[in-house]
């Protein structure tokens, strides 16, 4: 792909930095997970951790149900999903029927 002209780099230099707008939470996420407590709450707007730790992951593996809170926003995806799949079906045959009624075509 060729740039040429300065509205391109405009709109390339735009993308780049809504992507970076975009991902930064996620990496500010990710980098929080491996600090301790105390670096957390020390510097809030430092992203990345003084000295990396796991402690965050294994307290999560040992003491909380993990999969049974996967299993749990599964369900609710699931059903919300097919509810709103159902109800879309039901709305598209209402919407073509009352069309079809006013221009007594059906």
């Amino acid at each position: 792909m060729k740039i040429n002209s300065y509205r391109d780099w405009y709109w390339h230099i735009l993308l780049l930095f809504a992507v970076v707008i975009q991902l930064w939470p996620l990496f500010f996420m990710l980098s929080t997970s491996f600090k301790t407590m105390d670096q957390i709450f020390l510097s809030t707007l430092n992203p990345l951790p003084a000295k990396p730790v796991l402690d965050n992951y294994l307290y999560v593996l040992k003491n909380l149900p993990l999969v049974q809170y996967i299993v749990n926003t599964l369900l609710i995806a699931s059903s919300i999903t097919l509810a709103k799949i159902i109800t879309s079906i039901l709305a598209g045959f209402a919407f073509v029927y009352a069309d079809c009624q006013q221009y007594h075509s059906c």
